[in-house]
C-alpha cells in the first residue's frame, strides 16, 4: 500500500476529494500489489502517487527511493532519490534556483528515532501524539477508498465514500 504516500499528500494539500487507483502484482514473492498508481484530487489540485516494490536497481530502505515533485503556478519543488531538494521559482523576468542543503547523514534514523521519543512522551505526559487517531482514520478511509477503485476500476468520490462507509 501507499499509506505513507498519502498521509503526505494530505498533510501538504488537506482532504482529497476522489482516488483512482490502478495496481497489479509483478513479482511471484509477493501476495498483494506491488505496483500502484493513484491518482488523487484535492480541490484543483491533482496528486499522482507511483510505487513500485518490484523495480530492480533502486537501493533498499532506509535509503531514500522515492521522489517528490510538486508543482504551482509560479514554481515547482523537487526532492530527488539522494534526497535533495531543488526549488524552481518563476519571479518577474527569471526563474530562480535554489538548493537549500539538508544534512541527510542519519536523516531516516533520527526521523524514525524523534517520531518514537514523542510517542513516549506523549504518553508519559498524557500529551497529545502530534497525528491524532481521526487523522489518521482519514488516511486508512483514503487507502480503502483507493482499493474500491481497484476493485470497481472507477475514481472514487470520498465524500460519497465516506456518507455510505463504503
Amino acid at each position: 500500500s501507499v499509506i505513507h504516500q498519502i498521509d503526505v499528500c494530505r498533510y501538504l494539500f488537506g482532504e482529497p476529494s476522489s482516488v483512482y487507483a490502478q495496481a497489479r502484482r509483478i513479482s511471484p514473492q509477493v501476495k498483494g500489489e506491488d505496483l500502484v498508481s493513484l491518482s488523487m484530487r484535492f480541490g484543483e489540485t491533482i496528486a499522482l502517487i507511483e510505487r513500485s516494490y518490484a523495480s530492480r536497481g533502486y537501493s533498499p530502505p532506509p535509503m531514500a527511493s522515492e521522489t517528490l515533485t510538486v508543482e504551482a503556478e509560479r514554481g515547482a519543488l523537487f526532492i530527488d532519490r539522494e534526497g535533495r531538494l531543488r526549488i524552481e521559482i518563476d519571479v518577474p523576468g527569471e526563474r530562480r534556483t535554489l538548493c537549500p542543503e539538508i544534512e541527510l547523514e542519519g536523516a531516516y534514523r533520527r526521523s524514525y528515532a524523534a517520531t518514537i521519543r514523542h510517542f513516549v512522551e506523549a504518553l508519559r505526559h498524557g500529551a497529545p501524539f502530534e497525528t491524532d487517531i481521526d487523522d489518521n482514520l482519514r488516511t486508512l478511509g483514503a487507502v480503502i477508498a483507493a482499493y474500491g477503485s481497484l476493485e470497481s476500476g472507477q475514481v472514487i468520490q470520498l465524500n460519497e465514500a465516506r456518507e455510505t462507509g463504503k
